[in-house]
């Protein structure tokens, strides 16, 4: 048994990680349990499976050092920054080192990453190189993971999660034996429902905005293009795409000076802004107009839904208005009009913005 101060400090040092994305709060105490479970049913006695509930809750502690930029970047990882992600392990593993009475928990929580074909990580262990209580932390953490809702998709339904996680064990990911075993106690508990212990919309809020917005025009950027995209593939409605260029916009420029060509774009943006409720936003909703500055002075109009007609109509009307009260053009493409989009949809369109 532990005391009621230590208890509190590790709770504390979990609220500390989870304040910093939405989208993983409740993760470490999703994990902690689905761990202890796990070990009750496999056989560990109460002492065993509290112990492994508590690498649970400090398995991910080591992200308070990770930066904003890396930790919560919405698209992809480069291989540098993938590279910081997986120090996570190493100082979660120092931080628990420092911890009283929990010097048992170091070598679980610094491996949870390995895999059993020995291309996780830090180490790079092989099989049952890996300590057991951590291949159980590895199939809880990942199941949690894929069990609940990103900022890039939807929670995946407890079927999908299962295939998913049984081809993974397959590889070599994941223990097979552990995962075979745990997956209908798991799917038994399906994904537990955690208390919100804070709830700041403001600055989650502000948090996108780092990544979504553009900073000129106050509109959404590339990367908030792709993931409302991205979110409209995944339903059955069609989307229509508008592209635009300010034409000769170089020789506006060099006539006017960088500075105005920076008002240019910022009263384009306030005027395409009017078609939307918010000048950006990543909740997609049916037959709402986005609008995005994607680069330089390329501009896209997006919306999913059936209004097609009424939509495209409002959208020429501005733009036409807009090439008036500033005496510019635009080249304007319809990329796509009605069109049931692809899962592949930001590989297909992608380089034209």
């Amino acid at each position: 048994m532990i005391g009621e101060n230590i208890l509190t400090v590790i709770n504390s040092l979990v609220n500390v990680i989870e304040l910093r994305d939405m989208y993983t709060q409740g993760h470490s105490r999703r994990v902690a349990l689905y761990a202890q479970q796990i070990a009750i049913a496999s056989g560990m006695n109460s002492q065993q499976a509290e112990r492994l509930y508590f690498a649970g809750l400090l398995h991910d502690v080591g992200k308070i050092s990770i930066p904003d930029a890396v930790l919560l970047k919405p698209g992809k990882l480069s291989v540098e920054e993938y590279e910081i992600v997986k120090l996570h392990s190493v100082i979660s593993a120092e931080i628990v080192s420092k911890m009283g009475n929990f010097e048992d928990l170091v070598t679980l929580v610094r491996h949870h990453h390995e895999q059993p074909c020995g291309k996780g990580y830090p180490d790079g262990l092989h099989a049952e190189e890996i300590p057991l209580g951590s291949r159980i932390l590895a199939v809880a953490d990942v199941f949690d993971s894929l069990s609940s809702e990103r900022v890039y998709r939807k929670a995946l339904s407890l079927k999908t999660v299962q295939h998913i996680m049984q081809e993974e064990a397959k590889k070599g990911k994941l223990d097979l034996e552990i995962t075979t075993f745990s997956l209908d106690i798991l799917v038994q508990m399906g994904n537990i429902v955690t208390p919100n212990e804070f709830d700041f919309p403001e600055l989650e809020h502000k948090r996108k905005a780092f990544f979504y917005q553009d900073t000129l025009t106050g509109l959404g950027n590339r990367d908030a293009l792709i993931l409302l995209l991205r979110q409209a593939s995944a339903t059955p409605l069609p989307t229509t795409l508008v592209h635009l260029d300010v034409l000769q916009f170089r020789e506006y420029n060099k006539k006017r000076g960088p500075s105005a060509g920076d008002d240019l774009l910022q009263a384009i943006g306030e005027q395409l802004g009017q078609l939307t409720s918010q000048k950006w936003s990543t909740q997609l909703l049916e037959n709402q107009i986005y609008a995005f500055r994607t680069i330089a002075d390329a501009f896209c109009l997006f919306y999913c839904g059936y209004s097609t007609d009424y939509n495209l109509q409002k959208i020429y009307k501005l733009i036409g208005k807009i090439e008036m009260d500033y005496a510019i053009q635009f080249e304007t493409t319809l990329i796509l009009e009605h069109t049931k989009l692809s899962p592949n949809i930001e590989f297909d369109i992608g380089y034209l913005f």
